[in-house]
């Protein structure tokens, strides 16, 4: 008798310890949903919201400049796979949602940290959002493969899930994004009406190159986010005295990059590389410019 009962205690501890470890293993929460079938399709970054500062000065980050990086770019839903047209993202295979309700203020404070020293959270105000302080929402935490995706490249996510990737849903004509850095997306569904818009009127698109980004959203509003940033650093440099170096190489640097990238032909994979890289481009030596000169203005 006493061997029987051992055996059934020993059986029990394992069954116990079995589901605990397959417990541990996941990172799955208790409200797990599949992606609601109006998400399919695409989607674009039609606004970038990010910590304006507007209730206090000299303590955000300059992503006022890093716009361009995520305006436009284009978000392809299906229920096996959620991309988005930035060449250094993978794409998340079997998305899913873990849906957890908080508050705006909440979410905020537990997602952005762009103040300094501390990178502590801004007030909801400041970030500009179509939404109050104490409005509840829906947070819909981006699982790939069972696992929470992190908006930091390689990095695991955090328990309290302050680096995680998220969405709400306003309607569905209308989604908030959390993904990269310190901003929140607002996205639109690309429909069979939208339009390409580049920088340039294509209807008089001459060149090769220039009527193949015309036959594409997401290549146009690259061009557009290439051009935009060009003219926006242009703008700050002519703004700011002693900078005539840095606008000869900005400009000395747009040449050479346009006969590369005029190169791609018709090679729609190599257009959107050769663009995304140069908008990233771009940024990164303005940040350097900015870094070197933070003292001086």
């Amino acid at each position: 008798m006493y061997n029987f009962i051992r055996s059934i205690c020993g059986v029990f501890i394992f069954i116990t310890f079995a589901v605990s470890a397959c417990q541990a293993g996941s990172s799955k929460g208790t409200n797990v949903k599949p992606l609601p079938p109006f998400m399919n399709g695409m989607w674009q970054v039609t606004k970038v919201y990010i910590d304006t500062g507007a209730s206090r000065r000299n303590i955000t980050r300059d992503d006022k400049f890093n716009d361009y990086i995520f305006l436009g770019r284009i978000l392809s839903v299906s229920p096996r796979t959620i991309a988005i047209n930035t060449p250094a993202d993978k794409p998340c295979s079997m998305p899913e949602f873990d849906i957890k309700p908080t508050t705006v203020k909440a979410l905020i404070d537990n997602s952005i940290s762009t103040r300094l020293p501390g990178g502590t959270a801004p007030p909801v105000k400041d970030m500009k959002l179509p939404l109050l302080a104490n409005d509840k929402v829906d947070v819909h935490y981006l699982m790939c493969e069972g696992k929470p995706a992190s908006k930091n490249r390689g990095s695991v996510v955090e328990e309290n899930l302050s680096n995680a990737v998220w969405f709400i849903v306003m309607s569905e004509q209308s989604l908030l994004m959390s993904w990269r850095k310190e901003t929140i997306l607002l996205l639109e569904p690309v429909t069979n009406d939208t339009k390409p818009v580049a920088s340039y009127n294509c209807a008089k698109a001459g060149t090769v190159v220039e009527k193949t980004i015309c036959g594409s959203v997401g290549l146009a509003a690259y061009d557009k986010s290439v051009s935009e940033t060009y003219k926006k650093i242009r703008a700050y440099y002519r703004s700011k005295p002693n900078t005539d170096k840095y606008i000869k190489a900005l400009k000395k640097n747009q040449r050479e990059w346009l006969k590369k990238r005029d190169s791609c032909g018709s090679d729609e994979k190599c257009l959107e590389k050769s663009m995304s890289k140069r908008v990233s481009f771009m940024e990164y030596k303005f940040g350097d410019y900015l870094y070197e000169t933070r003292n001086k203005f």
